[in-house]
């Protein structure tokens, strides 16, 4: 398709980890190596919808060669090192009420403020709140490093 068409009309390509559709399959990390190897040079983004990463972290870390001695954050960065950007709905994995959020490699794209500018909810349904913006955040850390934290700090 980038033959035929080129690679300047495919704005990005998706990976998806864990994907649904797949019955909750892991990706493997040569496989999203390999995407990265095709579309970087081409200059087609790839971004990763990483909604269960975590996941599929562990998956690898299980199953993939050459993984089990690394840790889920180590493998969590390497799947991350292979993309531009992600996307998180943050009611599967971090088990919170209700959003998401984007991440991005390049810090100046989208260019100005807006709704991916900062951690925050949609203006147009009032926001994500503090209290879903906490257990996002301490739902990541936990997953990320296996520590679980109570109370404040």
């Amino acid at each position: 398709m980038v033959d035929e068409y080129g690679a300047e009309r495919i704005p990005y390509v998706c990976p998806e980890t864990n994907v649904n559709m797949a019955g909750g399959q892991p990706m493997s990390l040569e496989n999203l190596r390999q995407v990265w190897e095709f579309c970087h040079p081409r200059g087609i983004l790839v971004m990763l919808d990483a909604t269960r990463a975590l996941e599929n972290a562990w998956f690898i870390k299980q199953r993939e060669p050459g993984y089990a001695d690394k840790t889920v954050a180590e493998i969590l960065r390497e799947i991350c090192s292979y993309s531009d950007g992600a996307t998180v709905s943050s009611k599967k994995d971090n088990l919170v009420n209700i959003g998401g959020f984007l991440a991005l490699r390049d810090r100046s794209w989208p260019p100005g403020p807006g709704p991916a500018s900062g951690l925050r909810g949609l203006q147009t349904y009032g926001g994500m709140s503090g209290r879903d913006m906490e257990a996002l955040a301490r739902g990541i850390r936990e997953m990320v490093d296996g520590t679980t934290t109570c109370g404040p700090g």
